[in-house]
């Protein structure tokens, strides 16, 4: 249902974003670079496997990629994904623009006994993160738009809102 001309728009739009965060800040030399890091930490939401932990690595001030594994109704819930910094993040709070996929609901159905099923998909979100780079410490956070790939057998009523929040804390360890 969302493959085909859904899915190039899509790859458009992050590839358009990844050149505008990386080209659009290549001549500022007034900005001091921070060191790449690696970032884990708890929280919940899609980039947190549901409820549970991220690994994040950025290589430079506009770029992430992460992971994530954790807790979700009915088993572990997972996801992968990336992030882009339009303003770098050399300031104490910074924007996010997020690509994920992973576990972005559950099915729920109740008879005999409760069953919970995974519904995997995409995720798109933008967000904000405030850090202090001091204390080598951060609070993210998301709002996520999803798009499931639902079972055919799930009636439309059933989907629910396809907005998520996502919200965790980070501890950093930079590297060179």
């Amino acid at each position: 249902m969302y493959k085909g001309a859904f899915s190039k728009k899509i790859l458009v739009f992050l590839v358009l974003s990844f050149l505008f965060a990386h080209l659009s800040f290549a001549e500022d030399a007034t900005r001091v670079r921070d060191n790449s890091y690696l970032a884990i930490g708890p929280g919940f939401g899609i980039p947190y496997g549901i409820i549970g932990g991220s690994l994040e690595v950025t290589p430079d001030d506009h770029f992430s990629l992460s992971g994530g594994i954790g807790y979700c109704p009915g088993g572990v819930g997972y996801s992968f994904g990336a992030r882009i910094y339009p303003v770098g993040r050399s300031r104490d709070f910074f924007l996010s623009i997020g690509a994920y996929y992973g576990i972005v609901a559950v099915i729920e159905t109740i008879g005999a006994y409760h069953d919970y099923d995974h519904v995997g998909g995409f995720a798109f979100g933008v967000g904000g993160v405030w850090w202090k780079s001091k204390l080598k410490f951060s609070i993210d956070f998301d709002l996520m738009w999803v798009l499931p790939n639902w079972p055919s057998s799930v009636a439309k009523s059933d989907k629910g809102f396809p907005l998520r929040l996502s919200f965790g804390f980070k501890w950093h360890f930079t590297f060179k």
